[in-house]
């Protein structure tokens, strides 16, 4: 699709100039990384690039999604209108959906449906004119256009920032920004763990001391352990803890993403695991990007009253005592369960959707849903503030 010296191309499998675009960005946007964990995003995956004059400008990557009953984190429908959402909303909100429940129809209403999204859940523009307005003038108008002549019902850049230019050449090309959760992230000052300690409530300061003096009690410790020889243990507690947040388990899946990132990250990776003697009880595995790290799985023996405080010793505490052994200046913990990690010291960054419907019943339904969400953000941020 060429039009105003851009050429749109759009690929299912990555372009040969994805690399050169993805060089500067996060590893979500990286080929290895979506080769490797791409299963986890559903629908036909596409490759989006922007060239003018035969050079690269830009890059997205994102899937057309046709199932209604697809995985709730990747299914607008349900993440926008469910009042049982994964991500919580307050009763001002969800009682302004129900009131709006006959506008939004059913969820086959809804598809097919075109999602930008990088499989760890981030969403962003890649490449040497992520900036420019004009280069993303062109990517957004094009998509928009390939999108109609595909009889798409909507177009959402999910999980994304309000963000600055990006933000700006959305709005004017008719999408929505629609709130949904908050990103955190800790951003580590020099120091020891007593300096982290100082920057919390005196509560907080209280609570810690306490809970990690109960776990020296017990004789448990949090130490970094090699995922190698722990892979067996780790889909165990990788599998109760998608129970307990009630979805499906199959661990010959986990075992595989866990066996692909030893493969293809080993190095970037860094367990924290908590042990007696030699069971393991937790852990929390992280992935290094630069000075980055991602809190990316975890899981616990729930139903063990020894691993009742072993969840924030091995994804805050010990990292946070750690990560200058690693050049890690940022923990990212990625959405949802804000206060918990609000307390313990994280920046809280609005995360949402961009949407934009193409089919002419859906477009008041989502910009009443998109004023409903930005209510409640509000809210949501007057409540941290004054919290």
């Amino acid at each position: 699709m060429t039009a105003g010296n851009y050429t749109l191309k759009v690929n299912s499998a990555a372009p040969d100039e994805w690399s050169q675009l993805s060089e500067q960005a996060s590893l979500f946007a990286q080929k290895m990384w979506i080769d490797t964990m791409g299963e986890r995003i559903e629908g036909k995956k596409l490759w989006w690039t922007i060239s003018r004059a035969e050079k690269s400008r830009l890059g997205l990557f994102g899937s057309v999604v046709d199932n209604p009953n697809a995985y709730e984190l990747q299914n607008v429908h349900t993440l926008l209108t469910s009042t049982n959402s994964v991500f919580k909303a307050d009763k001002i909100a969800h009682e302004m959906l129900i009131q709006l429940q006959e506008q939004i129809g059913s969820a086959e209403e809804w598809f097919p449906n075109l999602i930008f999204t990088y499989p760890g859940y981030e969403c962003f523009p890649i490449g040497p004119g992520y900036r420019e307005k004009a280069d993303l003038e062109a990517l957004i108008s094009k998509v928009v256009d390939w999108g109609q002549k595909q009889e798409l019902k909507l177009i959402t850049l999910l999980y994304a920032e309000e963000d600055g230019v990006w933000s700006e050449v959305l709005t004017r090309n008719g999408f929505s920004w629609v709130p949904l959760t908050h990103c955190s992230n800790l951003y580590l000052s020099e120091g020891n763990f007593e300096i982290y300690l100082q920057s919390l409530t005196h509560p907080m300061r209280k609570k810690i001391r306490r809970e990690r003096k109960q776990m020296r009690e017990l004789g448990l410790r949090t130490e970094v352990i090699p995922l190698e020889p722990w892979i067996e243990e780790m889909v165990h507690l990788r599998c109760a803890n998608k129970r307990k947040y009630g979805h499906e388990v199959d661990q010959v899946v986990e075992r595989r993403r866990f066996e692909r990132l030893k493969d293809m990250f080993g190095e970037q990776i860094t367990v924290f695991g908590c042990k007696d003697g030699d069971q393991l009880l937790s852990f929390t595995l992280f992935i290094r990007d630069r000075d980055i790290w991602h809190a990316f799985f975890t899981g616990s023996e729930y139903d063990d009253p020894r691993a009742k405080f072993t969840y924030f010793e091995n994804t805050f505490y010990q990292p946070v005592e750690q990560a200058a052994v690693y050049g890690v200046t940022c923990i990212s913990y990625g959405h949802a369960a804000t206060d918990a990690k609000r307390r313990r010291g994280c920046r809280l960054t609005p995360v949402g959707g961009w949407i934009k419907a193409l089919c002419p019943t859906l477009i008041p339904v989502i910009r009443q849903i998109a004023i409903v969400r930005c209510e409640w953000e509000k809210r949501e941020r007057s409540r941290y503030m004054n919290g």
